[in-house]
């Protein structure tokens, strides 16, 4: 399973917070296309995105229900990123804002779970070990979330 899904397995499993970490500007918007799938026309530039995830989907869903079964949780309808925008999870894209698209800026339809936080760089090994401590920090401890 990869860490993504298992994240969001476990955290529901645990009832704990969870926020979602995305490595670029891969939440669908209506202002750019997803950059793996370029496309020709401006109307299926959200298209991009569900295509490209429902394909992923198809993919892992093999192997993400019965380990969610496994877990006492329901199956997922629509894979990882669908049950992200369904539930409001936090949601940080680790990039800068210039790289959303030719705008250099956050699309305006990103829902307000959504955030474009820059890139994320550990500046040492000690700090790259804290992370995570000031992870659940910032989650209030590890506990809550729905």
């Amino acid at each position: 399973a990869s860490r993504r899904r298992g994240a969001l397995c476990v955290a529901q499993a645990r009832r704990a917070a969870l926020v979602a970490l995305l490595p670029g500007p891969t939440w669908p918007t209506s202002e750019f296309p997803l950059w793996a799938l370029p496309v020709p026309c401006r109307c299926l530039y959200r298209w991009s995105y569900t295509a490209a995830f429902d394909a992923l989907w198809a993919q892992e869903r093999g192997a993400v229900q019965p380990w969610r079964a496994s877990l006492g949780l329901p199956p997922l309808q629509h894979g990882v990123l669908a049950e992200y925008a369904r539930a409001a999870v936090p949601t940080l894209i680790a990039a800068s804002e210039l790289m959303c698209g030719p705008r250099g800026k956050a699309p305006s339809d990103f829902p307000a779970h959504v955030y474009v936080g820059g890139f994320l760089f550990a500046q040492s090994a000690e700090r790259a070990r804290a992370v995570p401590a000031r992870a659940v920090a910032c989650s209030g401890g590890g506990s809550g979330g729905g």
